[in-house]
């Protein structure tokens, strides 16, 4: 009720503005603070994602039919109703969102936007896009750091930005430069104390840094290199656990480092028993989440992933496959590609060759077409299996 009121108020407002360029900076705010209450993905909200979107485009329309695109308001609903758009998984019109608002961004938000427009990019496939964006980021945060060596914040925008580029590297298969950038970010880490710091924060982000850097390890072949620090992993997060059992970050990094150990394990000889038990392990530990009664999209993609890649047949489990797919496209709405080809899988598995073939065409459709967009390979690689099914014929 008193949502409504206030954006009835706004509109009101809205409609006496011409000529008075300080009511219309108020107005402009206020209805980036409506779209806050309704929907800001970062702060306490209301839940009212649509209304949330019409606040913040009304903001950006009022702003900018009186020359006030500078208005820092309108910096702030552009954000926004990306992040809202990455939310609904409409990632190329939140990249597109990110990228009109850089040019505004300095400093140490110019990095933290840069992390955002890298990570977007990375989920479309467009990982040499998400490479440059990393690299920038990355060059900005040592100048900081350069400039402030005792600041563990500069510090800490460098580290970030080189694991999330040394695991775009791994992508990329630059498996010899992911190793490299990934042991610059863990250096830092280690200066602030590592797996042995006071501030789970720190211990967290080494966590991260040193996941990403067993998965190169881990992808270039070095499986011995990856089971060790995997292992390392594994037993830091099931520490933190039993200090804040509650807590569901690290109740959903322990389940990160169990997958990609039983991941490494099955790829060696004589250990697919072990690998086995920690594959069942990470999808009984799993299916609380995708079980609940709104699942987090991270929570359904993992349990699917899982399911589709596991070499146990008596895993893959499609009947699961296709349930968990159609909730996650369910939330997400089909312009989301990752969810479509999670379908089209969970058909193929289930014998729907046709649909999995038409699903596939679908999420092939949602990713952008310029750029080199590593997704559409393998998406392609997908759609060619399901063409070359003899119930495809």
């Amino acid at each position: 009720m008193l949502v409504s009121k206030g954006v009835e108020n706004l509109r009101n407002l809205a409609s006496e503005t011409a000529g008075d360029q300080t009511l219309l900076r108020d107005v402009v705010a206020g209805y980036v603070a409506m779209g806050d209450v309704q929907g800001n993905p970062f702060g306490p909200n209301i839940g009212d994602v649509d209304g949330a979107r019409v606040s913040y485009a009304e903001a950006i329309r009022l702003a900018e039919s009186n020359g006030g695109e500078s208005n820092p308001d309108v910096t702030n609903a552009r954000f926004r109703l990306a992040e809202l758009d990455v939310l609904n998984g409409n990632r190329k019109a939140a990249l597109e969102g990110f990228r009109k608002i850089l040019p505004t961004f300095h400093g140490a938000d110019r990095i933290k936007l840069l992390i955002r427009i890298g990570f977007t990019s990375s989920q479309l496939g467009q990982l040499h896009e998400a490479e440059k964006a990393y690299k920038e980021a990355m060059d900005i945060s040592r100048a900081e750091m350069e400039k402030q060596p005792n600041d563990n914040r500069a510090k800490q925008a460098y580290a970030q930005s080189a694991f999330f580029l040394g695991d775009t590297m791994t992508q990329l298969k630059n498996f010899d430069g992911a190793i490299d950038t990934l042991k610059k970010a863990m250096a830092i880490y280690s200066q602030m104390g590592g797996f042995n710091s006071p501030s789970v924060d720190v211990r967290r982000f080494t966590w991260s840094c040193s996941t990403y850097l067993a998965d190169a390890y881990a992808k270039k072949g070095s499986l011995k290199e990856a089971e060790s620090l995997q292992r390392k992993n594994l037993a830091v997060m099931e520490a933190l656990v039993l200090t804040d059992p509650n807590n569901a970050q690290f109740s959903r990094d322990r389940i990160v480092s169990m997958s990609r150990l039983a991941d490494t394990l099955s790829q060696q000889p004589g250990r697919s028993e072990e690998a086995r038990k920690l594959t069942t392990g990470t999808l009984a530990a799993l299916k609380p989440y995708v079980d609940a009664e709104t699942p987090q999209g991270y929570f359904l993609q993992n349990y699917l992933w899982i399911l589709q890649h596991t070499p146990f047949a008596d895993l893959r489990r499609p009947n699961e496959m296709m349930a968990y797919s159609e909730k996650w496209l369910a939330q997400v709405g089909t312009s989301d590609p990752q969810a479509l080809d999670a379908l089209a899988q969970a058909q193929f598995w289930s014998g729907n060759v046709a649909k999995a073939i038409d699903l596939e065409e679908k999420a092939i459709s949602q990713l952008p077409s310029e750029g080199n967009s590593e997704l559409r390979s393998e998406f392609e690689t997908n759609l060619r299996k399901f063409k070359s099914a003899p119930t495809a014929k």
